[in-house]
């Protein structure tokens, strides 16, 4: 077992309760354990192989705010 598996089963309890309390679902849960697994891999070879990510279009644009948060000019939704 290579140095990042270890890591990665280490944590898998873990990020197994987060995904699961995010989506309410344990197949969901084991979706993400395995999403994440193997884009681990990805990212590993990507970094032995010397490749960097290059930055995503839209990467440096902020979010929007959130609707909650939001002013309605309206007044039908409640305020923050």
């Amino acid at each position: 077992m290579t140095r990042d598996v270890a890591e990665f089963e280490r944590h898998r309890p873990l990020v197994f309760r987060v995904a699961y309390g995010m989506l309410g679902s344990a197949a969901d849960a084991e979706d993400v354990l395995q999403e994440t697994r193997s884009s681990g891999g990805t990212a590993r070879s990507r970094r032995r192989s010397g490749r960097r990510r290059r930055g995503c279009p839209g990467c440096d644009e902020p979010l929007p705010e959130p609707a909650h948060l939001r002013q309605d000019p309206t007044g039908a939704l409640p305020g923050p």
